[in-house]
This record gives structure tokens, C-alpha cells and sequence, in this order.
């Protein structure tokens, strides 16, 4: 079938470098988007057989019964020339239709702004009595006022922006499956906040995930506990980042999430901050590997 009407852009994530796409080739899978012209971003993750093999099997033999992934397009190599080419067929099978974007329109950052200003204005005029909306019909408008509160609306949708890409990135992070992980590895978790300490965590029981926690501040010893995972935000309406409401995520950690574990049956919120890089050390590994370090 050939494809019909306008292709959508390939674009990747915020810092995705030329490294990246020479790794993502080797590792067999990326993150992405389909880049409307009117502003929408649909989320998409491409695999290559051999990877997808790997996870499901690896998925499978963790005791999870099934497999699944959100957005994902199997596809010969997972390559730049590749990833275009099949972008036209994705779009005439229907792919757009079954999947909610990320961004809304870009119109709708200037409704956004028209409609801040007016319910600025309306929340004025509620204010004033009616002997002084007789009196303001003969002034002429405060510009200035005005113009403080165009800017305060510009500001507000910029600041909805930024969430939306922000929850953007989230989406497109790799998610870091516990129980997929070999006895004995090693995570070091980094916040965002400036002068929290990093988290020392050891795999002791995949499976369960109970593993061996230690705060490098040079104080707490090793505890044992279970790492229950992450809480996430998820929307309340979909597509849009507000309103919103935390989730535990069982078992997983991942991007801009806050760290949950438990000791001696109590929960524990390791961090008020939320997770920024995880380096991970495997059994034999030389060197770590840094999750996140360029999302």
C-alpha cells in the first residue's frame, strides 16, 4: 500500500547525539517521535527482531506472565534511513488514529494565552461594583494593567509547555526493570536534588527484589530490604499532564520518578527529589553503565 498525505517528522528526545544513534543500531531498539506540522508528537519505540526476542524472553523467565510495550514498531534494523522510510506506511496503517500524542496543537498554546487574558479581565471586572463599572466605561483601559497580565498568560502557557515536554521525556525514558537484573548488580541512584547524597543499592533477590541499601553520606551502615520501585505521575485526563496523580510503578525505576523502598515492613521515601541518572554495574562489568545520562 502506498502511503498518502503529509509525513510526519522523525525526531528523538532532547540531547540524543551522533553516540546515540551509532548505539542504537548495536543495541537494537530507540525512543522517538512522529513530529507533526501542527505540533503533535507521537511517541514511538522501534526494535529490531533480535532485541525484541531478548526482552520477551528475558520479560518471561523474570515470572512475569506477559509481555508488552506501548508503541512499539518492529522494524529489520534500527537505523536513521530505516526509521524514515517506514514512517509514510506507519501513517497510512492507521498509527496516529490509535495512538494519543504527547503535545497538543501548536494553536493551542495561543488559546491558551487568549484564554488566560480573559479570565484575568473577568476575574477584574467580578471585583468591581456596579457604580464602578459605570465609572470604568467612561476611563480608558489601564494598558499597563493589560499588559502585565499578556505577559503573566505568556508565562503560564511557556511554564504548561515546559511541563508537557518535561512529561514528554519521562514517556520516552527507558524504564529499568528489577527483576531482569543479575544477582549481585550494583545501582548507584542520583537525584536532582543538589546536595542529596547518592543511594547504594545491591540486588540480593531478583525476583523479589530485595537488595542491600547503603546512603553514601559516610553515616547509615547497609540495610536489607525489598525495592518496591518508583512512584510516576499519571495523568487524570489523557493526553494532557494536568491534573495529575501519582502511581507505583512495582518493580521498576524510571526517569523523574521518586524511589520507594521498604525495611522491616515500613515504606521509606528515599528522596523529596526525584531520580536523575542510575549507574549500573552488572557481575563482570569493568565500568558502569549510566542510565539516563543523556535523556
Amino acid at each position: 500500500m502506498e502511503p498518502t498525505g503529509k509525513v510526519p517528522r522523525l525526531v528523538f528526545p532532547e540531547g540524543f547525539t551522533e553516540r546515540d544513534e551509532w548505539e542504537m543500531e548495536r543495541k537494537g531498539f530507540v525512543y522517538a517521535f512522529l513530529a507533526c506540522e501542527d505540533g503533535r508528537r507521537y511517541p514511538v519505540l522501534f526494535i529490531d527482531p533480535v532485541r525484541l526476542a531478548q526482552d520477551v524472553e528475558a520479560t518471561l523467565q523474570s515470572g512475569q506472565p506477559y509481555y508488552y510495550e506501548f508503541g512499539q514498531v518492529v522494524v529489520p534494523e534500527v537505523t536513521i534511513p530505516t526509521l524514515t522510510q517506514i514512517i509514510p506506511h506507519l501513517v497510512e496503517e492507521g498509527y496516529l488514529e490509535r495512538h494519543l500524542p504527547l503535545s497538543e496543537p501548536a494553536a493551542t498554546a495561543a488559546e491558551m494565552r487568549r484564554s488566560a487574558v480573559e479570565e484575568t479581565r473577568f476575574a477584574a471586572l467580578s471585583r468591581c461594583s456596579e457604580e464602578q463599572m459605570m465609572n470604568r466605561q467612561d476611563e480608558d483601559p489601564d494598558w499597563e494593567a493589560e499588559a502585565e497580565a499578556a505577559e503573566a498568560a505568556e508565562r503560564r502557557a511557556e511554564f504548561l509547555k515546559n511541563v508537557a515536554e518535561c512529561h514528554g521525556k519521562i514517556q520516552a525514558s527507558h524504564c529499568l526493570d528489577l527483576t531482569t537484573l543479575p544477582l549481585g548488580t550494583r545501582l548507584v541512584i542520583n537525584t536532582f536534588g543538589e546536595f542529596d547524597p547518592p543511594i547504594e543499592i545491591t540486588i540480593l533477590e531478583p525476583a523479589s527484589c530485595k537488595v542491600s541499601i547503603k546512603e553514601q553520606n559516610g553515616i547509615a551502615a547497609c540495610i536489607e530490604g525489598i525495592l518496591l520501585g518508583c512512584e510516576d505521575l499519571k495523568a487524570i485526563t489523557p493526553g494532557r499532564p494536568f491534573p495529575c496523580k501519582r502511581v507505583m510503578l512495582p518493580g521498576k525505576l524510571k526517569l523523574l520518578c521518586w524511589l520507594v523502598y521498604e525495611v522491616n515492613g515500613k515504606r521509606v521515601d528515599a528522596r523529596s527529589n526525584t531520580m536523575r541518572t542510575i549507574e549500573i554495574l552488572q557481575p563482570g562489568m569493568e565500568k558502569p553503565f549510566v542510565l539516563w545520562a543523556n535523556d
